[in-house]
């Protein structure tokens, strides 16, 4: 079970809390302000979570090599679980490649519309800067 505890809370009962996260298998949602911060789950929990990311992420990249469009919403999921920049910049790439493809109908239209590389790395320093401020 996913319970939302405020700071003040976790810190009258913190052991309540892990002893719900270890038997019971609960989550709960640390937050600040009504705004979520952290989350606290069980090892097994989050291991899961992971390997349920890293299959998506594999299924994804299938699809790239496939020349299988993704949505919006897949490539933002794979730039957020990008391990480095440089793969942030690949993906970023990518997705302008299928986009320039899609909307001009075949590669024989991609020579007319380069790569705006400086307008990838903007985007790139955007989203890092914006991740940086989560921390």
């Amino acid at each position: 079970m996913r319970h939302n505890i405020s700071m003040l809370d976790l810190r009258k009962s913190p052991g309540d809390v892990f002893d719900h996260v270890r038997l019971k298998g609960d989550t709960y949602v640390v937050e600040r302000n009504k705004k979520p911060i952290a989350i606290i789950r069980s090892l097994e929990a989050d291991q899961e979570h992971q390997q349920l990311i890293t299959e998506k992420i594999h299924a994804l990249e299938q699809r790239i090599k496939d020349n299988i469009a993704l949505t919006h919403e897949e490539y933002d999921f794979l730039v957020e679980h990008a391990d480095y920049p440089e793969h942030r910049r690949a993906i970023m790439c990518n997705q302008q490649i299928m986009e320039t493809l899609s909307n001009f109908g075949g590669a024989a239209d991609l020579e007319d519309e380069p790569l705006d590389l400086d307008k990838l790395d903007a985007e790139i320093a955007e989203q890092e800067e914006i991740e940086k401020n989560k921390s």
